[in-house]
């Protein structure tokens, strides 16, 4: 994992590699995760067959996309089931958007233009294990993107561009990522100031291609010891950043736990 790390000490040192994050040339995209051990693997990625090829991964993927935009129409409402209908083998961006809301696995990665809320994220969760928030340059993204592209031999603007989120669900991608713009305005995407990441091919972690992308000094990550997530917590609590105002549902999810510990269903 190529990412230089610094660890802070106190909820006070924290707070000002955050004001570094957040204003003038440090300006950055955020990621909070509560196990500093944890990479930046989407959700898709994760408890995975290791022994599933990539064409099986990509068929999985295809079959979890249909059957949330065939299964879950019905219960949305008319902008999200436009997204859903728009949808097509070349492209199938748009249901991915939609399921990232709803928690669905994806290969999406969540990431926040607020240092603060990535945060609350590093320390919301496991209590005994440092937390991290990651960070890219924005700044830097457009250039090392244009190096990317111009590695791949992919034109991004001009009369007919190419469109590198449709060809992420393609077979046989060349690595890349991107940035991805959700087209619905969630109310949790707008409080958590949120963008998001998206890579292929399948399996890559959103880490190793950043890293490749990024020059030195345009990336790195902040480790939060395990000691201290809990002044982070009552820190960013008087800055009125908690799971209501971002509209994280942590209550419901607190609540479903306890149906999942007696083996049954909500």
């Amino acid at each position: 994992m190529n990412w230089p790390s610094r660890t802070v000490e106190t909820a006070d040192e924290l707070d000002r590699e955050l004001h570094r994050l957040a204003t003038g040339e440090g300006l950055a995209f955020s990621r909070g995760q509560s196990d500093s051990a944890w990479r930046l693997q989407p959700s898709i990625d994760r408890n995975t067959d290791p022994r599933w090829s990539l064409q099986e991964r990509e068929k999985e993927e295809q079959s979890l996309l249909e059957d949330f935009a065939n299964d879950a129409m019905r219960f949305l409402g008319p902008l999200e089931q436009n997204y859903l209908a728009m949808r097509s083998p070349q492209n199938y961006f748009p249901v991915a958007s939609v399921m990232q809301h709803y928690g669905a696995p994806t290969r999406l990665l969540d990431w926040t233009f607020s240092p603060w809320v990535a945060a609350y994220f590093a320390v919301i969760d496991d209590w005994d294990k440092d937390g991290a928030i990651w960070w890219f340059s924005c700044r830097s993204y457009q250039p090392a993107m244009q190096r990317q592209w111009n590695r791949l031999g992919w034109h991004t603007t001009g009369e007919k561009p190419d469109d590198p989120i449709a060809k992420a669900f393609c077979s046989d991608c060349p690595e890349f990522i991107t940035q991805a713009q959700l087209g619905i305005p969630f109310e949790r995407a707008s409080a958590q100031q949120a963008v998001f990441t998206l890579a292929a091919p399948l399996g890559c972690y959103h880490d190793d291609v950043l890293a490749r992308v990024f020059e030195e000094g345009q990336f790195g990550r902040i480790v939060i010891p395990a000691g201290i997530k809990n002044s982070v917590e009552r820190m960013l609590y008087t800055m009125n950043i908690h799971a209501k105002s971002l509209h994280h549902a942590r209550a419901d999810y607190e609540g479903f736990k306890l149906h999942w510990r007696r083996g049954g269903r909500p």
